[in-house]
């Protein structure tokens, strides 16, 4: 995410098939650097899931929203995005929930400087 004077560098959190395992498993890729299954009260907390449209815990500071809330040390710093599912319909909705994992601050001499991150390929 871009704003005036920072990159923001979100990554997706893990599935929920990939949490057990994930330090061995994909947690190894250099992609999934400063991403892993968060504890406390985001344990529940996975990557993307297909919730039904009145299911509004998954766009919760602390989703899903089942009223535990997070410490000062706890905290983590989310996105979260919805999108209709099936596409264009309003039958479900598609969540991803990403994770904080870097910032860059612009150089205002340097207008068109972007993060490494942009420069990734699948």
């Amino acid at each position: 995410m871009e704003t005036q004077y920072s990159w923001f560098v979100y990554r997706m959190m893990p599935l929920a098939d990939e949490k057990q395992g994930w330090a061995e498993g994909k947690g190894k890729d250099a992609k999934c650097k400063g991403v892993a299954p968060l504890g406390g009260p985001y344990s529940k907390l996975v990557g993307q899931q297909i919730v039904p449209p009145t299911d509004g815990g998954v766009i919760a500071p602390v989703p899903p929203d089942d009223g535990k809330r997070p410490s000062k040390g706890e905290m983590a710093s989310l996105m979260t995005l919805t999108t209709c599912h099936p596409r264009f319909s309003d039958k479900e909705r598609l969540i991803v929930h990403a994770v904080l994992t870097k910032q860059w601050a612009k150089d205002p001499n340097k207008p068109n400087e972007r993060p490494p991150e942009l420069e990734e390929t699948v």
